[in-house]
């Protein structure tokens, strides 16, 4: 490690590839360090957020007029623009630390994945065995001239899915939350061969109540709702592209032609091959 004035560092500074500029979040630079007595930061501001993970000893971290004390095993976040200021607590114990700063535009996304505030940037007890196991190997990527930048890449999800996994609470979301994104499933998944249990389980709800709800919604139920949405998508592709019926049906997620005529005849009155050939567009149904 190289000494500086109030602790012994590496430091390592990135510039993100190609690749991963285009992805969700990068690495823009790294470290570790063994304080010295002496060690304070700040007070000051970074332009990226920085996680700050405690192997070892305590620190007082200051921010927004508050001041926290943190031990081995939290963790704590600088945010953009935003002063803070932290030094060591006791100077009787060793003080070691790690940190990543990040950028990419699923970082603040990811950061609040991990219920990291301004009002609360810290979590506690949350390095365990299986994240130091990341951030060495986050590390030893850093020292390496040319890394492998997929690999990198994988090893920083990893890092948050591991502390996700520790840490965030489960979200209480509103019916009408998860009914609208139930919808978006819908919109997304409709050619699929999709269950009531499945969708409920999407919802995070009881079958009855997804059912209850999603029709009081919508007005219809859910399988009304997907079935729609297929026959708009088939009306569809029946009026703007020469696709034989058959394979029409196939992508809608019929198992057969004769399954997307039947649902389409009983859904408009009519049958696929004659709505192609006929001179008007389908009533509402």
């Amino acid at each position: 490690m190289q000494e500086f004035a109030n602790e012994f560092a590496d430091i390592w500074l990135k510039l993100p590839s190609p690749l991963q500029q285009k992805g969700g979040m990068w690495i823009v630079r790294a470290g570790r360090n063994e304080a010295k007595p002496c060690y304070r930061i700040g007070p000051k501001i970074i332009e990226c957020h920085s996680l700050h993970f405690i192997l070892e000893g305590e620190l007082t971290f200051e921010y927004d007029e508050k001041q926290v004390v943190l031990k081995k095993g939290d963790l704590f976040c600088l945010f953009p623009y935003t002063s803070y200021m932290y030094s060591i607590r006791s100077t009787a114990k060793p003080l070691r630390l790690i940190w990543l700063a990040l950028e990419g535009s699923q970082v603040p996304e990811a950061i609040h994945l991990l219920t990291l505030t301004k009002s609360v940037p810290y979590l506690e007890k949350c390095i365990d065995t299986k994240v130091k196991g990341i951030l060495h190997r986050i590390l030893i990527l850093q020292m390496q001239p040319h890394s492998n930048e997929l690999t990198e890449l994988s090893e920083l999800y990893r890092l948050f899915d591991r502390l996700t996994q520790i840490n965030a609470a489960p979200i209480m979301q509103s019916d009408q939350e998860w009914l609208s994104k139930s919808i978006e499933y819908l919109q997304l998944h409709y050619t699929e061969h999709l269950k009531i249990e499945e969708l409920a389980r999407f919802a995070g709800v009881n079958r009855t109540y997804y059912s209850a709800q999603f029709t009081k919604k919508t007005g219809v139920s859910p399988m009304q709702y997907l079935q729609k949405l297929r026959m708009d998508k088939g009306a569809q592709l029946l009026r703007v592209t020469s696709l034989a019926v058959t394979e029409i049906a196939l992508t809608l997620g019929y198992p057969d032609l004769y399954s997307f005529t039947r649902a389409f005849k009983n859904y408009y009155g009519i049958s696929p091959s004659a709505y192609r050939h006929s001179p008007n567009d389908l009533p509402p149904a």
